[in-house]
């Protein structure tokens, strides 16, 4: 599984950026896959944010989370 690391403060497009996919793919997963309703622009909760990466196959670190989060 490949790690992502965030800051914790990004919004939905950064977080597709930081993970090399449109922008247009996350939000379809979001709502399709998730159940959630996403725009580019809004920052979501981290317990949204890791159920995204998970779903493109990533494991979500957050900066100043300890090494065995």
């Amino acid at each position: 599984m490949k790690i992502l690391q965030l800051a914790g403060s990004e919004t939905v497009a950064e977080v597709a950026d930081r993970m090399g996919v449109a922008p247009a793919d996350v939000v379809r997963v979001g709502f399709e896959r998730l159940g959630l309703m996403l725009t580019l622009a809004e920052r979501r909760d981290r317990p949204e944010i890791v159920r995204i990466g998970e779903a493109f196959g990533y494991r979500v670190r957050f900066a100043g989370d300890g090494p065995g989060a």
